[in-house]
């Protein structure tokens, strides 16, 4: 598989975004800044501060960079994510500033298409989240857009795993099958449709012989998504997970419910006690009871 033990190395990300700005000139003092410059918006130690408090990576602050002064100070004024103190808030910031960029210039198009990938980051991703061999290849099949913004918003419940590949593949399926995800490629993934030549059908079903759950729950982790599967739950999703965990088989079942069926789990799913460490068995009766309501 890909991956393993050893640790990640520190995420690229940025404790004060200005080191990207230019500080040396001809004549070795700092550069003018250019006219989309935050700068020109906003004032130099606000912006420290403010990465300071969320920092971001390289490809997420040339996305700032990038956009006009109004859009700038939107997101400078109105950015304020649920959770403080995280290490990297460059997929939540970029998402922002597209919906900031929306709404002060409509019709805008998307935002400028950064560098590609390089191997150390892929690297210290799949150290950090190991997935088995197919689901590395399904992801490496996926758009340069779709691949960018795995890397960028992958944010699984649990830290430490030894395999994420079950949750890692149905997170790539929901963001090709983003609109802005470009071209798609087959919903079920590279390999084979038939089950006898894939390679991880014997431990998989292996896996689900000793499970808990029901055979329809179980279909949720083959390989993919199915052809009559639904797009995969957004950012609200997200933050719901992060409140309440559940396990790989509950979010995949999750992630083929229907979109209306997936917002009222999400709006109505409210456990008497809160802080568990594992809401699984709980999550999946209530979402069966969603779903045939």
């Amino acid at each position: 598989g890909r991956g393993g033990d050893g640790g990640a190395p520190p995420a690229a990300t940025k404790a004060a975004a200005w080191s990207l700005w230019p500080s040396h000139g001809a004549g070795g003092g700092q550069d003018k800044a250019p006219a989309s410059h935050p700068a020109q918006a906003l004032g130099p130690l606000a912006l420290q501060a403010f990465f300071r408090r969320y920092p971001i990576d390289d490809r997420a602050y040339d996305a700032f960079v990038s956009q006009s002064p109004d859009v700038q100070v939107k997101v400078f004024s109105e950015f304020t994510p649920k959770q403080e103190g995280e290490e990297n808030y460059s997929g939540l910031f970029v998402s922002f500033v597209k919906r900031c960029r929306e709404i002060v210039s409509p019709g805008a198009g998307d935002l400028p298409e950064s560098e590609p990938l390089g191997d150390l980051a892929l690297e210290g991703f799949f150290r950090k989240y190991p997935v088995d061999d197919s689901s590395y290849e399904y992801f490496a099949a996926s758009p340069q857009d779709v691949q960018r913004e795995v890397l960028e918003t992958f944010r699984p419940p649990a830290e430490g795993e030894a395999d994420y590949s079950g949750l890692f593949r149905a997170f790539v399926t929901r963001c090709q099958r983003r609109p802005s995800g470009g071209p798609r490629p087959s919903p079920a993934g590279p390999w084979p449709r038939e089950r006898a030549e894939r390679p991880d059908v014997a431990r998989r079903d292996a896996r689900a012989a000793e499970s808990p759950y029901p055979r329809e729950e179980q279909a949720a982790q083959e390989g993919g998504i199915e052809e009559d599967g639904h797009p995969g739950p957004g950012p609200e999703a997200d933050e719901f997970f992060q409140r309440y965990p559940v396990d790989q088989r509950a979010q995949d079942f999750f992630s083929q419910l229907p979109p209306d069926v997936q917002e009222q789990v999400v709006d109505q799913f409210k456990p008497k006690r809160e802080g568990e460490r594992d809401y699984s068995p709980l999550f999946i009766s209530f979402a069966k009871r969603c779903r045939t309501a």
